[in-house]
């Protein structure tokens, strides 16, 4: 079974068809990437179906071709006069998490607390994830939100092809509120987070969630 590689021009409909022949061991479908073969495990339309956040990951490591490669599809995103504002600090160590995660916390007071507590259990907002990416781009940007938005979910949608869980973190933005916690995050000098993505092997089994129907307003 061959698989399409995720494109900004045509991300739904990509035709870039793996060549195994070069490969011993043509079993497997490795898709080239410039630096490392990764192997994708469905196609588009079930990643959208299948992708739901994972809240609960195990501690496996994310090998650094996966997590170059979910990159490689946030930058494919669409961007507002094609400005491409995106950065991203990629965050691995967990005591930097943990120090961030108490800081999100202590922004939120009281409701901080009772969070921990009652949706958390006791974990860190990013859910021990074993990683975490920061899509920071300049304060200024009039559509730095949206770009941000559109690049997360393309990392969400290859991060699911590969196996990967995901989970949008909106607590973070809460780091904005101090220079100093986003000076802690390794955010640059005139940055803002836009977007917190927590990613992850999952502890157990895919969350399922049931089938959706849009609902349409209008049809003119």
């Amino acid at each position: 079974m061959f698989f399409r590689t995720l494109t900004r021009l045509d991300f739904l409909h990509a035709c870039l068809v793996v060549d195994v022949s070069e490969r011993e061991d043509n079993k497997q479908n490795v898709l080239p990437v410039g630096h490392v073969g990764v192997e994708l495990v469905m196609d588009v339309f079930e990643c959208i179906a299948a992708r739901r956040s994972v809240r609960d990951y195990d501690a496996r490591r994310i090998p650094r071709d996966v997590v170059e490669k979910i990159l490689d599809a946030a930058v494919c995103a669409p961007s507002a006069m094609h400005v491409l504002p995106w950065k991203f600090i990629i965050m691995e160590d967990q005591e930097k998490l943990k120090d961030l995660d108490a800081r999100v916390k202590k922004a939120y007071g009281l409701l901080g607390k009772a969070i921990s507590v009652a949706f958390l259990k006791g974990k860190t907002v990013f859910h021990n994830a074993p990683l975490v990416i920061l899509i920071v781009c300049e304060k200024s940007g009039q559509w730095f939100r949206e770009d941000s938005a559109l690049a997360a979910e393309n990392a969400f949608l290859a991060a699911r092809a590969l196996g990967v869980g995901s989970c949008f973190i909106g607590m973070a933005h809460r780091l904005n509120d101090k220079e100093e916690d986003l000076q802690a995050a390794g955010v640059p000098k005139g940055h803002k987070i836009f977007a917190a993505l927590a990613f992850g092997y999952p502890r157990s089994e895919w969350p399922k969630g049931e089938k959706r129907s849009p609902k349409i307003v209008s049809w003119t």
